[in-house]
């Protein structure tokens, strides 16, 4: 249980929830020189929950970059419509990483390498 309860905490600081597709519309409109990364997340898969965490441990703070996070068991539309917007395929989890308004990565469950996505951004 004390699992769940550090990562919903983390969670909760780490990432910008999107609540609706007009929040992924307005994510995806905004300052497109800004660096975006998604990350599509349910709560009730184990994979998933540690995906999460290894993600938010090795991350590193970097200026002008901005995480999103999507719950797909309460904001499905969300993640299907970052799927029709993106042209990637909904998996979860999965992340999905926008540079200059461009796909630059995207990897979904153990495959999700914060290293990678680092090199890509810096």
């Amino acid at each position: 249980m004390g699992l769940f309860l550090k990562e919903k905490k983390q969670t909760d600081s780490f990432w910008i929830k999107l609540m609706s597709t007009d929040d992924l519309r307005k994510a995806l409109a905004a300052n497109k020189e800004t660096p975006k990364i998604f990350f599509k997340h349910s709560t009730r898969c184990g994979t998933s929950i540690m995906a999460i965490k290894s993600f938010e441990n090795n991350w590193e703070e970097m200026a002008e970059v901005e995480r999103y996070y999507i719950d797909v068991l309460r904001q499905r539309a969300v993640s299907e419509e970052l799927a029709i917007l993106t042209g990637v395929k909904h998996e979860s989890p999965q992340v999905i990483v926008l540079l200059n308004g461009n796909l630059v990565y995207h990897d979904s469950h153990g495959d999700i390498n914060v290293r990678e996505i680092k090199k890509i951004l810096s």
